[in-house]
């Protein structure tokens, strides 16, 4: 495209939505790839990139990996590189180092692997607040995978969307990390680009939240009919009032 003069820069642009309708291209917040030119503004609080350079020429977007943290533990045993790709749904480790930032969900939470991930029980907080952040520095530069980004919530259990890869050298950073930063591959300067995208809410399995929302609410309507009825009774023991009297009488006692 450079080469033909449609682009004046070979760089390339990905944002990707946390929105269930991420992919569809007129909805709000969808994703969005641009080609040789971006918008940081649109997506990102932030008015700059942090750039990482890139350290491979075999066509990988590979940057130099320092240490991958959780709970301020450094798990990194053989890895010394990650990779940026939109073409993986999951974040992926070498197996031993995988297992090491695992088995911290499994110490502290119910958790039992299932269809080659880990599923712990996580209730209904919406935020995911129980659930620690994760570090990569790459190059010297932090960055944090948040709960929202590698937990995926269904019902009252939270799926972990990280897993093992035999290579003890590579991690892989999918979709998963690329939802939380608007990602720049810069071509002609061989380097990669990261603003945190603005917040967007935990991904939510609504259906099964909506139905605990419509239960208590009828309890709570219920709860409310019956005190109003308790203090209309208590009200007419006290003395004789109009029949007016006694629909105002809630209203008047409050």
């Amino acid at each position: 495209m450079k080469k033909q003069g449609i682009i004046e820069r070979a760089v390339f642009a990905i944002y990707l939505s946390r929105s269930e309708y991420g992919q569809i291209a007129h909805q709000k917040n969808a994703s969005l790839i641009s080609f040789g030119d971006f918008d940081l503004s649109q997506f990102s609080t932030v008015e700059s990139l942090v750039y990482i350079p890139v350290i491979s020429d075999d066509g990988h977007w590979a940057l130099h990996l320092d240490s991958v943290s959780l709970f301020g533990e450094n798990i990194v045993q053989t890895s010394y590189y990650a990779v940026v790709d939109s073409g993986t749904s999951r974040i992926l480790g070498p197996d031993n180092e995988v297992q090491a930032l695992l088995a911290q969900f499994e110490s502290r939470w119910k958790c039992s692997p299932s269809g080659g991930l880990l599923v712990c029980a996580c209730g209904w907080d919406p935020t995911l607040s129980q659930f620690p952040d994760i570090e990569f520095v790459l190059d010297g530069t932090a960055l944090i995978v948040k709960p929202s980004m590698y937990v995926m919530r269904r019902g009252t259990y939270c799926q972990l969307h990280i897993a093992g890869i035999h290579n003890p050298h590579l991690w892989v950073l999918g979709t998963p990390f690329m939802r939380g930063y608007y990602t720049v591959f810069d071509m002609d300067d061989k380097e990669i680009g990261f603003a945190p995208i603005k917040s967007n809410p935990a991904r939510i399995d609504t259906r099964a939240h909506g139905t605990w929302l419509i239960i208590g609410a009828l309890l709570a309507a219920a709860f409310c009919a019956l005190t109003i009825t308790i203090l209309v009774c208590l009200a007419l023991k006290r003395r004789r009032i109009s029949p007016r009297e006694i629909m105002l009488e809630p209203f008047l006692l409050a």
